[in-house]
C-alpha cells in the first residue's frame, strides 16, 4: 500500500466528495470529546467547588467541595443520558433519517448545554448533563451510521476513525479551556467551557442541512431515485453510470436478501447471524471502556493531584496532545493492517502498560520516580488505545451489520459503551478514593484495567472478524460463510447479492436458505462450466429433436440455470491482436442418438432462404434511422459474417486481396461484415470495399491484454477516419453522412471473459466512447459482445450501456450439443439474453459470433467436421435467431493456435453461402 492510502484504479468517480462528508460529520465527535473532557477539569476548579458545595470537606486539601457520591453522580449522569441516547437513535435514525437525525440530536444536546450554563446549583447542573448526554449519545450512534454507509470501502475504516480523531480533539480542547479559566474567582471559570459547546452545535447544524442523505437510507425506505442522486453526489458520478448503477443494485439485492430472512424488529436483532455480530459489537465497545481510557480523562486531574504531581492541569493537556496526535497513526494502520491485528497488537500493548504502572506505584507508592513513570506510561498507553481501540472500535460496529438493522443494532453497541462508562464513572471515586467506604486503590486500579486488557487480546482473536477492504454488502456475505473469526482473514468475497437473488430460487428451502448453501448451489453451477477454453454456459437442452420454440420455453422457466464467468478466466493468444474465444454454455444430459435421417448425408451449400415465419419474432424499436440500421431478419439473405483480412501465416493481406474478399461477402448475401478496426489498419480499404457493395460494417473496437487504455486509441483513430473521410468525399458530405456504412459499433470482444478488464470499467468505457462518437456525428447503436453467462453476472452493469443487446454463442463449446441441434440452441440462448437484461424486451437483441468447426477433435457430443459444420450453420440460419446472428468467420484463422481441441483455426463458413 506504500505510505499513502490510494484509490483503486478501477474504482470510478471521485472519492473526494464521501470522504469530506464523512470529516465534517465526524465533527459530532468533537461535541462527545468536549463535553466529556470538560467535566473533569470543571470539577476541580475552586470557584466551581465552592458554590456548588452543599457542605462537604475535602480532607486531601481541607477546603469546601462535592462530596464522592456528589461527583460520581455528575459525572455518571451524562453517561447515563448517552445510555439512553444512544437506544433512542435508532428509531430516530430510521425514521427522520441520518441526516435530519443528527440535526434533532444535536438539538437536544443544546438544551442541555443551555442548562449546565445557567446553573448554580447541583440539581439544575445535573439535569443539564443528563440532557446533554442524551444529545451526545444519540449523535455518538448515528455519525459512525451515516459515515459507514456513505464512505468508499477502501478508506471507510479511515473516515469512520476520523470520529475518534475529532473525539480526542475535543477532549484536548476542553482540557485547554479548562486550564485557560481553572483561576477565575467567577462563574465564568465553568460557564464559558460549557457554553463553547454552542459554537460546536450551530457548526454542526448548519453542515447538516447541506450535506446529503445516506444512499443505503434512501434504499431502506425504498426511495431509489433519490438513492441514486445521493451517491451520484457522493461519489461524482451520473446517475445513469454504470459502477453507479452496480453498487446501488447490489446494496438493493442485499437489502432484499435480508428482509426475505426476516423483519426489521428488535428481536431479529439477537437472532442468528445478526445475535452474534451484536455481542461481538456490544462486548468491543464495553471492552473499550473497561480499558480504563476514560478514567484518565474524567479523574485524571484529580488522580494526579492526589498522587502528588504539580500542575496537574498540565499534566492533562500533555495526555491529550498524547491521545490526539496517537490517533492519527490509526487511521492509517486500520486500512494498512487491517482491523485485527490494530485491535490485537493495541491491546497487547496496553496490557502491558496498565501492569507497569500499577506494579511500580504498588511498590513505590510515595517515591517521585514512581510518578515519572506513571506519566510516562499512562502516555504510552494512550498511544496504543488511540492508535487502536479508540477508532476501531467505532469502524468494527459501523459495518458489520446488515442495512435493515444497522441502525437498531449500531445503538445497541453505543449504548453499550456509554452503560460501561457510567458504571465507570460512578464506580471510579469509590475504588480510587480513601475514606470510608471506598476501596482507595490508587495506583492499583491498574491492575483492574490491565486485566480487561488481557481479555481484549482473547477477545479480538476469538470475536473480531477482518473486514477491511469489504463492502457493507460483502461483510454479509463475509459473515454467512465464514464460521471462525480467526479464518476470515484470508476471505474473499465470491458472491454478488444481485447473483444470491437470482440463485435463491433453485435452492431448496429458499426462503430460509442460508449463503453457504446458496454458494454451493452456485459453485455447482460454476463447477459444471468447463471454464478453460471450452466454456461455459447457460441452458439444458432436452432432446435431440427439441424445437427452438420448446427449448425457449425450457428456458425461460429455468432462467436461474444461469452460471457465471469464473473469478479469473484464462486468457488465450494469437498471433494477432485479435482473439476470437467462443462463448460457453451450460452442460446439457442429453442422451446419445443418431442424427435423424434427413441430416443423413452431406447436404448443399446454404439456400438464401428466409428463417422460418414460425420463428420469426417481431423486432424491436430501432435505435437509429439515421445510418445503417440493423438488419432485420424478414430478410431473404443472412445478416452478417466476421471478417479478418490475415492470411493464412498471420501477415496481412494485400488491398486488392481485402476487395475480393468483401466482394465475395457480398456475392454471398450478407448485409454486413463484423471487423475490427485495429485488423491490419484495414478499415479504410475494408470501409471502402463495404460501400462499394452496399454492405455495412459491424465496427468492432478491440480491448488487449494491457486493458482499456490500451483501447482508447482506437476511438480516436475511428473518428479520424470517419471525419477525414467525410472532408475528403465527393461530392462532400456531412459528418453524419460519413457513418452512413457503420451499422453498430462493439467495445469489447469477452474482454471480461479473457480479464482484459473489469465489469464496471468496460461500462464507464462503454460510456466515455460513447460519447466521443456522439460528439463526431455518429448516430448508431454501441454495444459489447461477451458470452452470456458473464452478461448474466454483470447485467445492471453492462445492459444498462448497451444500445443492443448482443453475445458471442458458440453451441460446440458444449460437449452434449449435435451439431443439427445448433440452431435451437443458439435461438433459446438469443432469447434468454432478452431475460437476463433488465428492459432486455425494448431493445434489439443478436449474436455476434456463431458456428461450427470443420476440423479438430470432438468436444463430448459436440464433433467437429465438413459435414457437422454445414448442418450446424444450416440449422443456424433457418432458426429464429439466423437473421440476427454474426457467423465466424469468412475462412479458417490459420494462423491461430488450434486450442484445446485444436478446433480455433477451422470455423471458417463462407464457403457455405451463396
Amino acid at each position: 500500500m506504500g505510505l499513502m492510502i490510494k484509490k483503486p484504479e478501477d474504482v470510478a468517480g471521485s472519492a473526494a466528495p464521501a470522504i469530506l462528508v464523512g470529516l465534517f460529520v465526524a465533527f459530532g465527535g468533537i461535541l462527545f470529546g468536549y463535553d466529556t473532557g470538560t467535566i473533569g477539569g470543571i470539577l476541580a476548579m475552586p470557584y466551581w467547588r465552592e458554590l456548588f458545595s452543599t457542605g462537604y470537606i475535602n480532607l486531601d486539601d481541607g477546603k469546601r467541595d462535592v462530596s464522592p457520591s456528589q461527583s460520581s453522580q455528575i459525572v455518571s449522569l451524562l453517561s447515563a443520558g448517552t445510555f439512553f441516547g444512544a437506544l433512542f437513535a435508532a428509531p430516530m435514525a430510521d425514521i427522520l433519517g441520518r441526516r435530519l437525525g443528527m440535526v434533532a440530536s444535536t438539538g437536544v444536546f443544546t438544551v442541555g448545554v443551555i442548562m449546565q450554563t445557567v446553573a448554580t446549583a447541583i440539581p439544575l447542573f445535573v439535569a443539564g448533563r443528563f440532557f446533554a448526554g442524551l444529545g451526545v449519545g444519540l449523535i455518538s450512534a448515528i455519525i459512525p451510521l451515516y459515515q459507514s454507509e456513505t464512505a468508499p470501502k477502501w478508506i471507510r475504516g479511515a473516515v469512520v476513525g476520523c470520529y475518534q480523531l475529532a473525539i480526542t480533539i475535543g477532549l484536548f480542547i476542553a482540557a485547554i479551556v479548562d486550564n485557560a479559566t481553572k483561576d477565575r474567582n467567577d462563574t465564568g471559570s465553568y460557564r464559558i467551557p460549557i457554553a463553547v459547546q454552542f459554537a460546536w452545535a450551530i457548526i454542526m447544524v448548519i453542515g447538516m442541512l447541506i450535506l446529503p442523505e445516506t444512499p443505503r437510507y434512501f434504499i431502506k425506505v425504498g426511495k431509489n431515485t433519490q438513492a441514486a442522486k445521493a451517491l451520484s453526489r457522493l461519489r461524482r458520478l451520473d446517475v445513469d453510470h454504470p459502477a453507479l448503477v452496480e453498487e446501488l443494485a447490489e446494496v438493493k439485492a442485499n437489502h432484499e436478501y435480508e428482509m426475505s430472512l426476516g423483519k426489521s424488529t428488535y428481536a431479529e436483532c439477537f437472532k442468528g447471524s445478526i445475535g452474534k455480530r451484536l455481542a461481538t459489537g456490544c462486548l468491543l465497545q464495553g471492552l473499550q471502556q473497561l480499558t480504563g481510557v476514560n478514567f484518565i480523562f474524567y479523574y485524571g486531574t484529580s488522580f494526579f493531584s492526589n498522587s502528588g504531581i504539580q500542575n496537574s492541569f498540565i499534566i492533562t493537556i500533555i495526555t491529550n496532545v498524547v491521545n490526539v496526535c496517537s490517533t492519527i497513526p490509526g487511521l492509517y494502520l486500520v486500512e494498512a493492517w487491517g482491523r485485527r491485528p490494530l485491535l490485537f497488537l493495541g491491546a497487547v500493548g496496553m496490557f502491558v502498560c496498565q501492569f507497569i504502572i500499577a506494579s511500580v506505584n504498588t511498590a513505590l507508592p510515595e517515591a517521585e520516580a514512581a510518578n515519572k513513570v506513571l506519566i510516562a506510561f499512562v502516555c504510552f498507553y494512550i498511544y496504543f488505545f488511540a492508535s487502536s481501540w479508540g477508532p476501531v472500535a467505532w469502524v468494527v460496529t459501523g459495518e458489520i451489520f446488515p442495512l435493515k438493522s444497522r441502525a437498531k443494532c449500531l445503538s445497541m453497541t453505543t449504548a453499550s459503551n456509554w452503560l460501561l462508562n457510567w458504571a465507570i464513572a460512578y464506580a471510579t471515586p469509590y475504588m480510587v478514593n480513601g475514606g470510608a467506604g471506598n476501596a482507595n486503590l490508587q495506583g492499583k486500579v491498574f491492575f483492574v484495567w490491565g486485566t480487561f486488557c488481557l481479555i481484549c487480546v482473547v477477545f479480538t482473536w476469538t470475536l473480531i472478524y477482518e473486514t477491511k477492504g469489504l463492502s457493507l454488502e460483502q461483510v454479509d456475505e463475509l459473515y454467512g460463510k465464514c464460521s471462525k473469526a480467526w479464518k476470515s482473514r484470508g476471505f474473499r468475497p465470491t458472491l454478488s447479492f444481485a447473483e444470491v437473488q437470482e440463485a435463491r430460487g433453485s435452492v431448496g428451502g429458499a426462503r430460509h436458505a442460508s449463503l453457504a448453501d446458496i454458494e454451493a448451489d452456485v459453485g455447482r453451477k460454476r463447477s459444471v462450466a468447463q471454464v478453460e477454453h471450452d466454456g461455459m454456459g447457460v441452458i439444458q437442452l432436452a432432446e435431440d429433436d427439441t424445437t427452438t420454440a420448446e427449448v425457449s420455453t425450457a428456458v425461460h422457466a429455468s432462467s436461474h440455470l444461469i452460471t457465471n464467468a469464473p473469478e479469473t478466466p484464462t486468457a488465450v493468444s494469437s498471433p494477432a491482436a485479435i482473439h476470437h474465444a467462443p462463448i460457453h454454455v451450460y452442460k446439457p444430459a442429453v442422451p446419445a442418438q443418431p442424427p435423424p435421417p434427413e441430416f443423413a448425408q452431406p447436404t448443399p451449400p446454404l439456400a438464401k432462404s428466409a428463417p422460418a415465419a414460425a420463428h420469426a419474432r417481431k423486432p424491436a424499436s430501432r435505435p437509429s434511422t439515421s445510418h445503417a440500421s440493423p438488419h432485420d431478419n424478414t430478410s431473404d439473405s443472412p445478416w452478417c459474417i466476421t471478417y479478418s483480412p490475415y492470411t493464412a501465416s498471420g501477415n496481412c493481406k494485400s488491398s486488392s486481396a481485402i476487395s475480393s474478399d468483401v466482394a465475395s461477402i457480398a456475392s454471398k448475401g450478407f448485409s454486413s461484415i463484423r471487423i475490427y478496426s485495429t485488423d491490419c489498419n484495414g478499415l479504410p480499404i475494408i470501409a471502402a470495399a463495404a460501400a462499394a457493395h452496399n454492405l455495412n460494417l459491424v465496427l468492432g473496437v478491440y480491448i488487449p491484454a494491457e486493458g482499456i487504455p490500451a483501447a482508447r486509441p482506437q476511438i480516436q483513430e475511428i473518428i479520424e477516419w470517419a471525419t477525414s473521410s467525410s472532408s475528403s468525399s465527393s461530392p462532400p458530405q456531412t459528418t453524419t453522412d460519413s457513418w452512413q456504412n457503420i451499422e453498430m459499433i462493439v467495445i469489447g470482444n469477452e474482454a471480461i471473459f479473457n480479464a482484459h478488464c473489469s465489469a464496471a470499467s468496460l461500462a464507464a468505457f462503454i460510456t466515455e466512447a460513447r460519447r466521443a462518437f456522439r460528439a463526431a456525428g455518429y448516430p448508431g447503436p454501441i454495444t459489447t459482445a461477451e458470452p452470456l453467462a458473464i452478461l448474466s453476472r454483470f447485467p445492471h452493469t453492462l445492459c444498462p450501456v448497451s444500445d443492443v443487446l448482443a453475445a458471442n454463442i458458440h453451441p460446440f463449446f458444449n460437449p452434449d450439443v449435435l451439431a443439427h441441434q445448433a440452431g435451437a440452441f443458439v435461438a433459446a440462448q438469443l432469447a434468454l439474453l432478452r431475460d437476463v437484461c433488465p428492459g432486455g424486451e425494448e431493445k434489439e437483441a443478436y449474436v455476434l459470433e456463431t458456428g461450427w468447426p470443420s476440423r479438430g477433435a470432438p468436444n463430448g457430443r459436440a464433433v467437429p467436421g465438413g459435414w457437422e459444420q454445414r448442418v450446424a450453420v444450416e440449422a443456424i440460419r433457418r432458426s429464429e435467431a439466423g437473421g440476427k446472428s454474426a457467423f465466424f468467420g469468412f475462412v479458417d484463422d490459420e494462423w491461430k493456435d488450434g486450442g484445446k481441441w485444436g478446433v480455433e483455426r477451422s470455423f471458417g463458413c463462407g464457403g457455405l453461402f451463396g
